[in-house]
């Protein structure tokens, strides 16, 4: 899940649970995910024109955490596994490619 309300830690306020959301992706462990939330000309647009700050934030959760807690749990108590803050000029030093761990 990502978030382009960088620094406000409450940004989960108004986001659905991202196991509900029908673009939520799942990556398995030792496995690699291609899919992007955006495509690089729209994200690179998005930094331009969206995205009030220079950093998006980009959240690892457990899949098992998202799918057996509320979601007001999970907010309230901060259940992340990973928080990342990314400007566009950092996604392009990595290649669009985030690693974790």
């Amino acid at each position: 899940m990502s978030s382009s309300q960088y620094p406000d830690t409450s940004t989960f306020v108004g986001i659905p649970n991202p196991v509900l959301d029908p673009n939520f992706t799942k990556v398995l462990p030792n496995e690699s995910n291609t899919q992007v939330l955006w495509s690089r000309d729209c994200i690179e647009l998005a930094f331009k024109d969206l995205i009030p700050s220079d950093t998006i934030m980009v959240f690892v959760f457990d899949a098992k955490e998202l799918e057996t807690h509320a979601w007001d749990t999970v907010t309230k108590n901060y259940l992340i596994i990973k928080r990342y803050d990314l400007s566009l000029e950092d996604l392009q030093g990595m290649h669009w490619t985030i690693a974790y761990p």
